[in-house]
C-alpha cells in the first residue's frame, strides 16, 4: 500500500509520517533514532537534512571514520546489518546513509529487519533515502518493515516548500552572489517549474554561472533561460543515457529547445559532465572515498554522493569513452552537415544509448 493509499484510508496512519520541521527539532534536542526513512519529492531538503545530521551527530576530526555511505543493490541486506551492528570508531556515534534504496528486495528487508531489535539509540543511526513520493509497498517483509518504522514515528516526508517560504530561500541564496530576482521573474519560475527547491536552485545556479556579471535577474532573463533548459539539467540528460532511456533523453533535448543553436550550446556542458563521470568511475575502481572524489573534482561532496557516484555506477568506462566520441561527432555534424537536426539527434542517441 503506497503513501497516497494510507493517506486516503487512515488519517491516524498519516499522522505517523512526520514533517522535516519535527526532524529538525529532534536533531537540535539530540533525540536520535536508530533507523529512519526520508522520502518525498524535495531532494534538496533531504540532502540538507543529512548534512545537518552529520554536523550535530558526528564530532569534528572523527566524522569521516563514522560516516558510512552505502549504495544499495539486491542482496545488500546482510552488509547493511553488519555495518549497523559494528560499533563506532574512535567516537560515540555513527551515521549510515543508504542510497539507491529502491533496489532493495524482499530478502534484504528480512535481513535489515533484524536491526529493529535495537529499540533505542545506541550510538548508530541509519537513514534510508527514497527520492520518490511513495514508500515501498510490495512484499510481506517490506510492508512489515515500513509499518514498524512508521509505528516508531521515524518516517519523514519532504514535501516541496510553499511559494512564500521558497521565495525567502531563493532571495537568501541569491544574496550570496550579490544578485536578486525580480518578483515577476520568480513568479514565472514557479509557474513553469513548480516549487521543488532543487529544481529552482539548479536553474538559478546555472543562470548565475552563465551570466555572473548580472546583479539583478529580470523576467526576460528567466524566460530566456527556462525556455532553453526548461528545468532539466545536464545531469538529467546523461542519466537518461546511462540508463538507456532514449525516449527520456529525446524529450529533454526537445524541451531544451531542439534547434541547432541550442543543441550546439549543450555539447560543452554534456561533454564536461561525461568527463567528470569518467574520472569518478576511475576513482571508484580504486576505492577512492566520496570526500576525495569531491576534492579532486572540485564538486560539493553531497553532489558527488547523490548524483555523480550513482550515475557513474550505471556506466562502464568504455561506454563513457564511446559517448564522448559520439558527442564530438554530433557537434561536428551539427556545425557542418546539411542533414536535419532531428536526424542527427536520433543518430546520437542510438549511438550512445545502445
Amino acid at each position: 500500500m503506497g503513501f497516497k493509499d494510507y493517506k486516503r484510508l487512515s488519517k491516524k496512519a498519516d499522522d505517523k509520517i512526520l514533517k522535516p520541521e519535527i526532524l529538525l527539532e529532534e536533531i537540535n534536542n539530540k533525540k536520535f533514532k536508530p533507523v529512519m526513512i526520508f522520502f518525498g519529492e524535495e531532494k534538496m531538503r533531504m540532502e540538507n537534512a543529512i548534512e545537518y545530521f552529520k554536523k550535530i551527530l558526528l564530532p569534528e576530526g572523527v566524522n569521516e571514520f563514522n560516516y558510512e555511505l552505502i549504495y544499495c543493490e539486491e542482496g545488500s541486506g546482510v552488509n547493511i546489518y553488519q555495518s549497523f551492528i559494528t560499533p563506532p570508531f574512535m567516537g560515540k556515534n555513527k551515521l549510515i546513509v543508504l542510497r539507491d534504496t529502491e533496489r532493495l528486495r524482499e530478502d534484504d528487508f528480512a535481513d535489515i529487519s533484524r536491526i529493529l531489535k535495537h529499540d533505542r539509540f545506541n550510538g548508530t543511526t541509519m537513514i534510508m533515502m527514497y527520492y520518490q513520493d511513495e514508500l515501498p509497498s510490495k512484499g510481506k517483509k517490506t510492508v512489515e518493515f515500513i509499518k514498524e518504522i512508521k509505528d516508531r514515528k521515524s518516517i519523514y516526508k519532504f514535501d516541496a516548500f510553499s511559494t512564500q517560504d521558497l521565495q525567502k530561500k531563493v532571495n537568501a541564496h541569491l544574496k550570496k552572489f550579490n544578485t536578486s530576482i525580480d518578483p515577476d521573474g520568480f513568479s514565472y519560475l514557479i509557474d513553469e517549474l513548480g516549487t521543488q527547491q532543487d529544481m529552482i536552485f539548479n536553474i538559478l545556479s546555472q543562470l548565475i554561472m552563465y551570466e555572473p556579471e548580472k546583479t539583478r535577474l529580470t523576467l526576460d532573463d528567466v524566460k530566456k533561460f527556462v525556455f532553453n533548459f526548461r528545468g532539466y539539467t545536464v545531469y538529467d540528460f546523461t542519466n537518461a543515457i546511462a540508463n538507456k532511456r532514449i525516449d527520456e533523453a529525446l524529450r529533454i533535448l526537445e524541451i531544451s529547445g531542439n534547434t541547432r543553436e541550442n543543441l550546439i550550446q549543450l555539447v560543452t556542458p554534456v561533454m564536461r559532465m561525461l568527463e567528470q563521470l569518467y574520472k569518478t568511475k576511475t576513482m571508484l575502481m580504486k576505492n577512492t572515498t566520496p570526500q576525495e572524489i569531491a576534492s579532486t573534482l572540485g564538486v560539493p561532496q553531497r553532489i558527488v554522493e547523490s548524483e555523480y557516484i550513482p550515475q557513474a555506477r550505471n556506466f562502464d568506462r568504455e561506454k563513457l569513452l564511446r559517448s564522448m566520441e559520439s558527442l564530438s561527432r554530433f557537434d561536428l555534424m551539427l556545425r557542418t552537415s546539411s542533414l536535419p537536426s532531428e536526424l542527427i539527434v536520433s543518430n546520437l542517441l542510438f549511438d550512445i544509448c545502445l
